[in-house]
């Protein structure tokens, strides 16, 4: 076999490739005729290897087909550069939005980020936590399904790693970055109500997580500022909000009128709405709880109650990236983010809507 001297001393060779084997970091080294050492120095970016000497090392493992044991080496080094990111579906709009912002700054900062979904399941929402934590990952960004529980909270302390909650309440325990929904729902309703709506629903998040207590509390101070009472019959939770739910809902002699909703249901009203000949916004005006280019584009173009998502999960990662610098804020943060309400063209006066056809 051939073999050359490197400019550390050492031979270099002509390692042959046999793909029956997974290759080493001392392949590596022999191939490129450096001591195993220096390989590792510049696979970590060492500065005290040279540029050459990386570049042999680069395409000593192009040719291998190296992949470094990036578990030993969190192991000596006690961090993975990988966050957890848990959210209740990645393929509601709002989610996608958030882990959009969080990945795009922890990326910028040298972290990866791992996503699962729960689907507002606890059982599945702990295994996840624990395994995360098994997996040695840095710091978890999470949802969960009640943060009002004290059990559930015990359980991501004992975890032992940074958590930062998202649209959850930490109260002192953790770093939770939240949404204004109160102001939001609030603001909503009571331009509603100054339209002349009475029969007002409110389709809104979990009453056992922040965001969903917050739309409701909201969703109940307009209606009170107005001296309405509150139709217990008319407030809903996304998650259990079905088909035959939405078409009971809008049968004419409910009296509803108008309807605010989170996001991820506009679509299924609107479907429904059709269906029913109810006309927006003619004999159903119609608010959503957060905005997209979708709203904007539809006919009629929906009203919105607007927050910036992706900012929210940029905090987010800023929060977890402070928890994991080199001198950590003390007590836990809390930051609520303001919203705006858009008005477009799914509002109306109302009528019934024997009398808008």
């Amino acid at each position: 076999m051939k073999s050359r001297k490197s400019g550390d001393g050492h031979s270099a060779k002509d390692v042959p490739i046999n793909p029956q084997r997974v290759p080493t970091m001392r392949d590596v080294a022999d191939r490129c005729g450096l001591s195993v050492g220096t390989v590792s120095r510049g696979l970590n970016g060492n500065a005290t290897v040279a540029q050459d000497i990386r570049r042999r090392v680069e395409v000593a493992i192009d040719a291998l087909g190296y992949v470094p044991n990036r578990i030993a080496q969190s192991m000596r080094k006690r961090a993975t550069n990988a966050v957890g990111c848990l959210v209740t579906d990645i393929r509601l709009t709002i989610a996608a939005n958030l882990v959009s912002g969080a990945e795009s700054r922890l990326r910028e900062a040298g972290y990866d980020l791992f996503l699962a979904s729960t689907h507002n399941d606890p059982v599945k929402e702990e295994g996840i936590w624990r395994f995360f934590r098994e997996r040695q990952l840095d710091a978890i960004i999470s949802v969960s399904t009640d943060d009002q529980n004290a059990e559930r909270a015990g359980l991501l302390q004992s975890l032992r790693m940074p958590v930062v909650l998202w649209e959850r309440d930490g109260g002192e325990n953790f770093d939770s970055v939240l949404t204004d929904h109160y102001s939001g729902c609030l603001e909503a309703c009571s331009y509603l109500l100054d339209l002349g709506h009475e029969r007002i629903a409110l389709v809104g998040g979990r009453s056992t997580v922040w965001a969903g207590r917050e739309m409701e509390r909201g969703y109940r101070a307009a209606m009170a500022q107005a001296g309405r009472d509150v139709d217990s019959a008319l407030l809903f939770s996304a998650d259990t909000f079905t088909h035959a739910a939405c078409s009971e809902l809008l049968r004419e002699e409910n009296g509803v009128t108008a309807i605010i909703g989170v996001l991820d249901v506009i679509v299924l009203i609107c479907k429904v709405a059709r269906a029913a000949g109810r006309v927006i916004p003619k004999s159903l005006s119609l608010i959503s709880i957060g905005d997209s280019d979708t709203l904007n584009m539809n006919a009629p173009a929906i009203s919105a109650i607007r927050y910036d998502a992706e900012r929210h999960g940029r905090t987010a990662a800023e929060f977890v990236l402070d928890r994991l610098g080199d001198s950590p804020p003390g007590n836990a943060r809390r930051l609520i983010l303001p919203i705006e309400l858009i008005v477009r063209q799914s509002c109306g006066q109302p009528v019934t809507a024997s009398e808008a056809i």
